[in-house]
């Protein structure tokens, strides 16, 4: 279950499990959002074929900001990830600030794998905020049981 927001507008800090139904019901409360809705569905469903066991969403989508620029995925790789790259590139093309990924999907994907010289993992830092630093919270979703 989702919890309610902080005083910051972020979800207080903890990793919180949800089903997609319960995203859309949360997240998709004006138009640009459900277009968002749309597009992180898109890379849900590409992930999902690809076997992909998990994800995590973060990103200003996930807060109470009214018109988020986008949203942020951090996803554990499949199982043939080489088979994944061949098949989805887009999944892995970082160049000019992710555009091709922000075009296709309407937001970004990032594998759990991810090295971003930094000295905690992708997933630690989708736990903070980008801007002050203070923990926050992030969401799961099971692709195996949802």
């Amino acid at each position: 279950m989702i919890p309610n927001f902080n005083t910051e507008g972020n979800l207080p800090p903890g990793v919180y499990k949800a089903k997609w139904s319960e995203i859309k019901k949360r997240y998709g409360f004006t138009f640009h959002r459900e277009n968002l809705l749309f597009g992180l569905e898109e890379g849900i469903s590409v992930l999902r074929k690809s076997w992909c066991k998990k994800i995590y969403l973060d990103g200003s989508f996930i807060t109470t900001k009214p018109r988020p620029n986008d949203f942020d995925v951090c996803y554990e790789p499949p199982p043939d990830l080489n088979k994944f790259k061949i098949g989805y590139p887009e999944f892995f093309d970082f160049s000019n600030n992710r555009s091709k990924q922000k075009k296709k999907y309407k937001g970004e994907f990032w594998p759990t794998t991810a090295n971003l010289d930094l000295n905690y993992t992708i997933l630690e830092g989708f736990q903070h905020d980008k801007y002050t630093g203070k923990e926050k919270g992030i969401i799961e979703i099971d692709l195996e049981n949802d």
